[in-house]
């Protein structure tokens, strides 16, 4: 197992990164420039809380992904490579550092961005999640992302993407850490089967839930997973007679119907300017409804 010890003076000295108003709650993240670790390029997450059984999942699960480092090999994600000790306590993991990056959620709201290049990085996630499925038959390593979503998602300088905070995966069947995306009530109206009632756990089936949320989302310019399911539905019709792809809009569909959700990457380059002009929430309750949001 890969270890990186501090003294606690050392730890002192660290520059805590600030990390642009992001919610984070659980940990606190620095610069590991101590001398001894300055050309390593690491952060170090400090966990607030270091004990407990999510502690001990996310443990396991940070030490299962530096064993497994090697045989996972997928750019895309950031994984956790050293365990983190001050007096002979674990206190977090070191990540890589990327620098120079800026999350999906700022790019997607930035008009300065390209369409283009918006569906590009869209299309980047999808691809990437069908890696982790690969990973998966071919049992190296039963991944699934969890709390996927826009300030989880890092776009580089050299526009890559960079899946982060992948403590909270949830892998064989570990204690499953909070997902934004996957606190929506409307799961629970769901067959179990699909989404478990009583505590929604991650798998296949939500990541591919999220990774629809985060497109639609984008269309919508708005949080389609705070809408009730009956004036969703009534939104993806809207799409549909603005003439976007219609197995686009199945694949939205599928997230709140019995059949199993699908990657909709292949259907996104299909989406043009015309159509994303007149696709917004508050576009389609003006004309629906005659309600002007704000």
């Amino acid at each position: 197992m890969n270890t990186v010890k501090l003294t606690e003076k050392e730890f002192e000295k660290l520059n805590k990164l600030d990390i642009r108003g992001a919610q984070n709650t659980e940990s606190e993240i620095y610069v590991l420039d101590t001398w001894k670790y300055k050309n390593k390029n690491l952060l170090l997450k400090y966990l607030n809380e270091k004990e407990g059984e999510a502690f001990s999942s996310k443990l396991a699960t940070v030490s299962l992904m530096i064993d497994k480092k090697d045989e996972i090999k997928i750019d895309e994600l950031v994984l956790p490579n050293n365990l983190v000790v001050i007096n002979d306590e674990v206190v977090g993991f070191t990540v890589p550092y990327v620098r120079g990056t800026r999350t999906l959620t700022e790019v997607l709201n930035d008009n300065k961005v390209s369409i283009s290049n918006k569906i590009k990085y869209l299309k980047k996630i999808g691809k990437t999640l069908r890696k982790i499925e690969a990973l998966k038959r071919k049992n190296i390593i039963d991944l699934t992302i969890g709390d996927l979503h826009e300030d989880n998602i890092l776009i580089t300088k050299d526009n890559n993407i960079k899946f982060i905070d992948l403590d909270g995966a949830y892998i064989n069947n570990n204690y499953p850490q909070g997902a934004r995306y996957l606190y929506n009530e409307q799961l629970r109206y769901i067959k179990k089967y699909k989404y478990k009632n009583d505590l929604i756990c991650p798998n296949k089936t939500t990541d591919l839930y999220c990774y629809n949320m985060i497109i639609i989302n984008m269309i919508a310019r708005s949080r389609m997973d705070s809408t009730n399911i009956p004036d969703y539905f009534n939104y993806t019709s809207y799409l549909i007679s603005l003439g976007f792809d219609k197995h686009l809009i199945d694949s939205f569909r599928r997230i709140y119907s019995d059949g199993p959700n699908v990657n909709p990457e292949e259907y996104l380059e299909r989406i043009d300017k015309e159509e994303l002009s007149e696709s917004s929430y508050n576009k389609y309750a003006e004309k629906v409804y005659g309600l002007k949001l704000f």
